[in-house]
């Protein structure tokens, strides 16, 4: 079967379906039972029943087609880590949660990195054999700043992607700057991404 064979066979389907839908309303108004909606479109607006009908398809299939989406994209979500609706937009994805997740492995982590480096891939500190409890705090303090600022390249780029800047405003230059910082620790540190 070919594609215009299908259509036709699913547009009779939905014809025959739809001429099924006024027949049992009709009966139904008939019989006295038929909605206040239907009774209201019978009588006062006899000439709208298309408009009506056409208005129910497209509420009902919008509405499910969305109700079926999000439900895709939380299955999807769950097994994979994305949906394929994120995928249209990955950076504003991306600038919705992983700031929360950077500053929550500020919070809660228990070791950090032997070397942390700073956005140019310069060595912050590095741990060795002979490293104190007060080398250690200081150590612990350097890589939560590091994750905040990580943090702080993503929140620059969501107010970026939200306002349409078109021109070359001091402001949209620092948090162009924020961000590329924030980048590029991320690219430095990422395989320091741990707890």
């Amino acid at each position: 079967m070919d594609f215009y064979a299908a259509k036709a066979q699913l547009e009779e389907a939905e014809r025959k379906r739809t001429l099924r839908f006024d027949e049992e309303r009709q009966a139904r108004i008939a019989a006295g039972k038929g909605s206040m909606l239907d009774n209201l479109i019978e009588k006062t607006y006899p000439r709208h029943k298309d408009m009506y009908r056409a208005a129910h398809r497209v509420v009902r299939d919008v509405y499910k087609g969305w109700y079926y989406r999000k439900v895709k994209s939380l299955v999807q979500r769950a097994l994979r880590g994305y949906g394929n609706i994120d995928l249209w937009n990955l950076d504003s994805y991306l600038d919705g949660w992983l700031p929360l997740a950077l500053r929550e492995l500020a919070r809660i982590h228990v070791g950090y990195p032997a070397v942390v480096y700073d956005h140019y891939g310069n060595e912050l500190y590095k741990l060795d054999y002979e490293t104190t409890d007060e080398d250690s705090k200081d150590c612990s303090a350097i890589w939560e700043q590091t994750l905040e600022r990580m943090a702080l390249g993503f929140d620059a780029h969501k107010v970026l992607s939200e306002h349409s800047w078109s021109m070359d405003t001091e402001a949209e230059q620092e948090l162009r700057r924020i961000f590329k910082e924030g980048m590029l620790l991320l690219m430095h540190n990422f395989d320091a991404l741990w707890d």
